[in-house]
């Protein structure tokens, strides 16, 4: 999209890579220059950082997404994006070390390679810019709310920059600018950097509402070498996927682009439903909820009270759940109802917790019995059968299903919960014969989890 030649993998960047993910996982810590007392320590992985977009807490296409994002105070200069766009850029290696107890999901991505220096090839715009979101059609879950425009040799000081919409003039405040050095070449190269939705461009770009929306782009006052540079005028348009056949489709929330209220017309032994606020995608707010299987499901669990992320926009969807906020996502999920006065009561669980009501609440109708010894276990991390359990115990353990695709599982009781939420939808697993019961659920496995029993009882 962004008009750049194909990059091909390295074996051996990514295997440095992977040692490097591993150093910043093993030691719950970022650097480019770990040293050599950092945990799992390793000189080539060390080497790699130095040369490698890093991330901790994302892996994956999540990693690449935050990359290209590129929010936060310290990322105005979208240092991350700008790596991945360099034109020299021809071989890249990634390592990914997976979320555990313990320890954050990490990421290292190599992109500094060995024709860092070598001559610039032709990119697809005629005058030679690089620019995010670039010309042409984008999809909206790709443009976030910082714009950047790069361009070898060139000199921003005194750039100005122009969006136009079909309503007219956009406000435009710019960010960074980072310059080349009189002729010479910077890598990544100079660029001009700015936001579009009225604060500092964190947040995703909000998504179009009647079909797609285009922005014509004029960066002016643009110097090389002392020489100026006529405006660079470009178009780029932001899909509206809404009008894309079949993204309102009824099946995976990762096609979806909105959940309708839903109002199940069931009773169950611990709870009435009663209804559940519609959400969009647009609804989601989150800069950190990237992927988009994650994005409908969070926004669902914001409409409907369940959580509000860990501040106003951070949800934290790689973040791992303890037995007590699962009990509070739960206990939110139908309706915050009240534990009666005699009400089971753990030894760990102390009067005045956020979490006390749910907790009691779910062991008053048998949905948990805690972890043994009269505990209920609210600071342990709560794993994906033990989220699953609760949510089948919830609705009065339905004998449906069969966990038998499933080869891992570890225990005789994971069987039912697993297999009814297999048969409703509320899992496919972790892949089509694995499940991972004994793996911590993520904040975003366990918003995807609840959103989807919702559509289940609806």
């Amino acid at each position: 999209m962004a008009g750049l030649d194909t990059v091909t993998e390295s074996a051996s960047y990514t295997t440095a890579s992977q040692a490097g993910a591993l150093i910043m996982a093993a030691q719950g810590n970022l650097s480019h220059s770990p040293p050599s007392n950092w945990a799992c320590y390793d000189s080539v992985g060390a080497n790699a950082a130095g040369n490698s977009n890093i991330g901790l807490g994302v892996n994956g296409l999540r990693a690449m997404d935050a990359y290209m994002q590129d929010s936060g105070a310290s990322n105005t200069r979208v240092g991350h994006r700008r790596t991945m766009l360099y034109p020299q850029l021809r071989e890249i290696g990634s390592g990914d070390i997976p979320s555990a107890a313990g320890n954050s999901p990490s990421n290292v991505l190599h992109v500094f390679d060995s024709n860092l220096w070598s001559t610039r090839p032709t990119v697809r715009e005629t005058t030679g810019f690089v620019a995010w979101p670039p010309s042409g059609y984008v999809p909206a879950q790709t443009v976030w709310g910082r714009w950047s425009f790069s361009l070898a040799r060139a000199n921003f000081s005194a750039a100005t920059v122009s969006v136009t919409s079909d309503q007219g003039p956009v406000a435009v405040k710019v960010l960074d600018r980072i310059q080349a050095n009189g002729n010479g070449l910077i890598a990544p190269e100079a660029s001009i950097v700015w936001a579009v939705n009225g604060d500092n461009g964190s947040a995703r770009f909000p998504e179009p509402a009647n079909g797609d929306e285009c922005y014509d782009v004029s960066v002016a006052n643009v110097t090389s070498n002392g020489n100026a540079l006529a405006p660079f005028n470009y178009t780029t348009c932001v899909l509206d996927t809404d009008w894309i056949p079949g993204s309102t489709s009824s099946g995976s929330s990762a096609n979806q682009s909105s959940m309708a209220a839903v109002c199940p017309s069931s009773t169950y032994g611990a709870w009435t439903p009663t209804c559940w606020s519609a959400a969009t995608l647009r609804s989601q707010r989150f800069a950190d909820v990237v992927e988009s299987w994650q994005q409908l499901p969070v926004a669902w669990l914001v409409a409907n009270g369940i959580t509000t992320g860990i501040n106003a926009t951070q949800f934290d969807p790689n973040g791992l759940i303890t037995r007590a906020q699962a009990a509070t996502f739960i206990w939110r999920l139908a309706g915050s109802p009240a534990p009666s006065r005699t009400a089971p009561r753990f030894n760990d669980v102390g009067n005045w917790e956020y979490y006390t009501d749910a907790v009691r609440w779910m062991a008053e109708n048998t949905i948990t019995t805690g972890v043994g010894g009269g505990n209920f276990g609210p600071n342990r991390l709560a794993t994906r059968a033990q989220l699953v359990t609760f949510l089948w115990r919830l609705v009065d353990r339905p004998a449906v299903g069969s966990a038998a695709q499933f080869g891992d599982l570890t225990a005789d009781w994971q069987s039912g919960p697993v297999g009814w939420a297999a048969s409703v939808k509320v899992t496919t697993g972790t892949s089509a014969t694995t499940f991972d019961p004994d793996t911590p659920v993520t904040r975003g496995q366990a918003a995807a989890f609840l959103a989807r029993l919702a559509t289940a009882l609806g």
